[in-house]
């Protein structure tokens, strides 16, 4: 077989950066006057980020007869990538419905303590947790009474430094300060210097031991956690490591486990956690997760707390939240 012709060899690696782009429409365009069977590979790229498989899996079967080895074998890594992705998009989609987790209705839970929470020191920026987040682990710490709180992931320190307010001793894992991965996000994404901890950095009971927990040996935490929070590595990977190794350590009769980014702000899924954690844990386990309805959390409840925190959904209901602004303003160095 004949290899690519320049001309087409051009047309098809614009079209591969359109997909790389997910701009499916754009790729099949600039493959319309292509006659080689790569334009195949990619055509079916193009369809499965549209959702057409049945189109996808025709131009697949058209393309296996081009002769260049390792570009076809690239494609069709891309190709598999995109499948699992997708696969694990519409797995997540379907525990998200409720197929697999019940849904806790927070502002009932937070309306039956009784009194207002006080959440603070909250920078609002991209990356950090949202209000309803601080508040959810700062109730959850009040309703039951947290003594050891262990977070994984504390970023500006400010959900560290909330709890620190009702636990007695909080430990959190996170990298180091100037570890090339916090420095690169807040520069590029934020245009900061680095504030990474600036909030938990000054409190006497929170204790920070600086560590990638994919090589980190959590049997070196010698206490007994009431309240875990997950919010580190957010790749699938990342997450199965952090449950993985949270669950070999606690007692999972007594403690809870709350995990950030269990979906977006639009009630969608986020594939990489509830993949990992559906991955991570035995059905059993998997039993005792719900989600929350008005923050992006999950959480496992122990079997003892069944019951305790409010499940049933009002559609004539809805909580509001009455939030006076008190402005700070933080330098480093003052």
């Amino acid at each position: 077989m004949n290899m690519i012709s320049s001309e087409n060899k051009e047309l098809l690696l614009n079209a591969i950066e359109f997909v790389k782009h997910h701009k499916p429409n754009q790729a099949l365009m600039q493959t319309e006057a292509c006659d080689d069977n790569l334009l195949h590979a990619v055509n079916a790229i193009a369809y499965i980020q549209k959702q057409d498989f049945a189109s996808a899996l025709r131009e697949l079967k058209l393309s296996f007869g081009f002769a260049d080895l390792p570009s076809i074998t690239q494609i069709f890594k891309f190709i598999l990538k995109r499948i699992y992705e997708h696969n694990n998009i519409l797995n997540a989609d379907r525990a998200l419905r409720g197929e697999a987790f019940k849904v806790i209705c927070l502002g009932r839970f937070l309306y039956d303590l009784g009194y207002n929470l006080e959440v603070k020191n909250l920078s609002m920026l991209t990356g950090s947790s949202g209000v309803l987040d601080y508040a959810f682990l700062k109730a959850l710490a009040i309703n039951f009474n947290v003594k050891n709180y262990l977070e994984i992931g504390a970023w500006f320190g400010e959900s560290i430094a909330n709890l620190a307010d009702v636990a007695e001793n909080c430990i959190s894992i996170s990298l180091e300060k100037n570890d090339f991965r916090n420095v690169e996000y807040i520069e590029t994404n934020l245009n900061k210097e680095n504030f990474c901890y600036y909030f938990s950095e000054k409190q006497n009971n929170i204790k920070s031991i600086f560590a990638d927990t994919k090589t980190y040996d959590f049997s070196n935490l010698k206490t007994k956690f009431d309240l875990v929070f997950i919010d580190g590595d957010h790749s699938y990977e990342g997450v199965k490591n952090d449950t993985e190794k949270v669950f070999n350590i606690i007692d999972t009769e007594h403690c809870i486990v709350v995990w950030h980014d269990f979906k977006n702000i639009y009630n969608k899924a986020l594939p990489n956690t509830i993949n990992a954690v559906i991955d991570a844990l035995s059905p059993e386990l998997l039993s005792r997760i719900h989600l929350v309805d008005t923050n992006i959390c999950g959480i496992y409840l122990p079997a003892k707390y069944s019951g305790t925190i409010p499940c049933y959904q009002d559609r004539n209901e809805i909580f509001s939240y009455n939030i006076q602004l008190n402005i700070e303003q933080n330098h480093l160095g003052k």
